[in-house]
């Protein structure tokens, strides 16, 4: 018992926020003092506010966390927590009036900046600002916290509140407001609308809670009657814009858990020793949720299809999708045609990959030995061609192509012959392509005709 209760006032003291706590007049004076919002403090909000919406409109992360260093946002937030914890009336509608001018001027520069701009494309991560989940909830609850942990403590809380001003992002989501006012886009205006709503009443909460933790004297006495009701206000107030973002949390789960099971499905059953998926994707049409499948390999007959479909549906837990398999690669099948063959070499993909070549330094090795490759495919398809059904008899006639998937480059071998190549053929013609064309055997595939 005794050595429970060592332990027990060893991890309160290791855990205490007393023994670091500031002088608790000069921490709510300095709150107090930042939540004035005149004078230099506007222009740095609107110099920011330009800056975020730049980042967002360029689709720079950089530039949008730059904004959020400078943005006076969070101060007016921590004054509303702090107002609340200390049951300071006058500090609240203080915080709250500060915090409306600045979301009113944040809005009107977003909104004349997007109006003016000429790039109208919303771009990823404006995008990412307009559907938050409770994991957002939950950033703003710790984000908040290690804010005024910092302001409350004897500690260098420099780098500590520049990293809370990046991960509770205030800044972004107004300037998303102001992009969906720009645009008359009810959905954009509503989603960061409510992100931002999310940031400043979690930031909020968790500075109400520690500084009840932390034991900051109150300014006023209240009744436990008034002291109740204003915890059911509060608790209310969670519960009322917490819950969509559950919803969406869960269908942001749901989904990625959809993702998941797509991908190992393709993995275990449509990428085999003759069978490639050469691209999927999970399409919706007049809400029928279909996997379209480009499969390059010998043909599937119906009943291996519907087969697949059930494995599909059954084993990877996906019963509301169907499976679309595209096997038609000849000329007249246009759509498949144009996705397998519309990057066989030339001098558009070249150039494509000389930019490329410009732009990735550090692979500037590998891509050109790849593009010398199919240079001498191009050059010399004919020649190669020959010597592979010479040097392979079951092959009749073969054509060699490449394509460019998903930023790799693939080596297609369509041949003719009385029957399929075994493995131990394909093996020994991929070290021959790859020791003639200089290419990664491994990118070879084979397609019989």
């Amino acid at each position: 018992m005794q050595m429970i209760d060592e332990l027990k006032a060893k991890l309160k003291e290791i855990f205490s926020l007393l023994p670091d706590k500031a002088d608790e007049e000069l921490i709510v004076q300095s709150i107090r003092e930042d939540i004035e919002f005149k004078g230099v403090r506007i222009w740095i909000l609107i110099c920011a506010i330009f800056t975020a919406s730049l980042g967002l409109n360029v689709n720079s992360t950089a530039v949008i966390i730059g904004a959020m260093l400078i943005s006076p946002l969070m101060n007016p937030i921590v004054g509303l927590g702090l107002g609340l914890g200390i049951y300071d009336l006058a500090l609240v509608k203080r915080s709250l009036r500060s915090l409306g001018v600045m979301v009113l001027i944040s809005l009107t520069t977003a909104t004349l900046y997007f109006m003016l701009s000429p790039l109208s494309q919303a771009q990823s991560e404006l995008l990412a600002r307009t559907q938050p989940t409770i994991y957002d909830v939950l950033i703003a609850l710790v984000g908040g916290a290690a804010g005024i942990f910092a302001n409350s403590a004897k500690i260098n809380k420099g780098n500590i509140l520049m990293g809370v001003a990046i991960a509770t992002a205030l800044m972004p989501p107004l300037c998303t407001a102001g992009y969906g006012i720009s645009q008359g886009s009810l959905s954009y205006f509503l989603g960061a609308a409510y992100l931002f709503t999310i940031n400043t009443i979690f930031i909020a909460l968790s500075t109400l809670v520690v500084v009840r933790l932390m034991q900051f004297a109150p300014v006023a006495r209240v009744s436990q009657a008034h002291d109740r009701k204003i915890h059911r206000w509060i608790v209310a107030i969670i519960i009322g814009v917490a819950t969509p973002s559950i919803y969406s949390g869960v269908l942001l789960v749901r989904q990625s858990i959809k993702e998941d099971s797509i991908n190992r499905f393709v993995r275990d059953h449509l990428n085999t020793r003759d069978l490639q998926a050469l691209k999927y994707n999970l399409i919706k049409n007049e809400g029928q949720e279909i996997l379209d499948v480009v499969l390059l390999g010998r043909k599937l007959d119906s009943m291996e299809v519907g087969s697949l479909q059930k494995t599909m549906q059954e084993d990877y837990h996906l019963p509301s999708v169907h499976l679309l398999l595209r096997q038609d690669f000849t000329p007249e099948n246009d759509s498949v045609h144009r996705e397998v063959n519309g990057d066989f070499i030339s001098a558009d993909f070249i150039r494509k990959q000389d930019e490329l070549l410009q732009s990735k330094q550090a692979e500037r090795d590998s891509l050109a030995t790849l593009l010398e490759a199919t240079r001498k495919i191009s050059e010399e398809g004919k020649a190669i061609e020959q010597e592979l059904c010479s040097l392979f008899s079951d092959v009749q006639s073969a054509r060699l192509q490449s394509m460019n998937f998903d930023d790799d480059i693939v080596y297609m071998l369509a041949y003719k012959g009385e029957r399929e190549l075994n493995a131990q053929e394909q093996a020994q013609i991929r070290s021959w392509l790859s020791s003639r064309l200089s290419i990664k055997a491994e990118a070879i595939r084979f397609y019989r005709l």
